[in-house]
C-alpha cells in the first residue's frame, strides 16, 4: 500500500507558510507543513496535527486541492487549503530547522521539485 502524507498550504496576507527540513528528504528541504496519516485519524485531522507540531500555528482546512503521487518520492500527497487560527511560529519540533512565511511570489524559488498544478493555481488565485 502507498504511503499517505497531508500537506497544508497556508496562505495568510499573501505569504505561504513554510518549513525547512532538518534532514533532506528526496531532494526535498522547503516544503510545506505536512507528514504521515495515522491510522487512527482522517486526513484533515492529520494535516492540522502536522501545521501545528511543525509550526507551532493551529489552522483549519478551507478545501481539498488534490491528490497525486509525487514524482520524486513515490508517496500518495493529499494537499489541503488551509487558513490560519491563531498561534506563533515555533519551530521547536526536531524535524524542522526553520519556519517561515514566504512571499508568495517566492514559493517557486524555494519549492525543489514540481509544484502540483492544482496548488499552483490556488497560489497564483491567492
Amino acid at each position: 500500500m502507498v504511503e499517505k502524507i497531508v500537506v497544508g498550504i497556508v496562505v495568510s496576507d499573501s505569504s505561504v507558510l513554510m518549513v525547512l527540513r532538518s534532514v533532506i528528504e528526496d531532494n526535498l528541504s522547503w516544503v510545506f507543513p505536512g507528514g504521515k496519516v495515522l491510522d487512527s485519524e482522517g486526513e484533515e485531522a492529520a494535516v492540522l496535527r502536522e501545521i501545528s507540531e511543525e509550526t507551532g500555528l493551529i489552522c483549519k482546512v478551507t478545501q481539498k486541492l488534490g491528490e497525486r503521487i509525487h514524482p520524486n518520492s513515490g508517496k500518495m500527497i493529499i494537499y489541503f487549503a488551509c487558513e490560519y487560527v491563531s498561534g506563533e511560529l515555533n519551530d521547536s519540533s526536531s524535524e524542522i530547522e526553520r519556519v517561515e512565511w514566504v512571499d508568495i511570489k517566492q514559493v517557486k524559488e524555494r519549492i525543489t521539485s514540481d509544484l502540483f498544478d492544482k496548488v499552483e493555481d490556488f497560489l497564483d488565485e491567492s
